[in-house]
């Protein structure tokens, strides 16, 4: 599993890429999509604590760091 932190930080420090690993699911790309869509990131659709949860959220988070750049 990818640590969302440092995929975080690496994007906080190179906001002009899209950062995107092998590992990553599709909730990482619904959670991205999720932000341009105009959803909060309380829209988040899965349990707390789990991986699903976590990858929509990272994906969430990197278009919103992209979108304030």
């Amino acid at each position: 599993m990818c640590n969302h932190f440092f995929l975080f930080q690496e994007l906080l420090d190179n906001s002009s890429k899209k950062y995107y690993h092998a590992d990553m699911s599709s909730e990482y790309d619904e959670g991205y999509d999720a932000y341009r869509d105009g959803e909060g990131l309380q829209d988040n659709p899965y349990r707390e604590g789990a991986s699903d949860h976590d990858d929509w959220e990272a994906g969430w988070l990197e278009a919103a760091s992209r979108d304030a750049s």
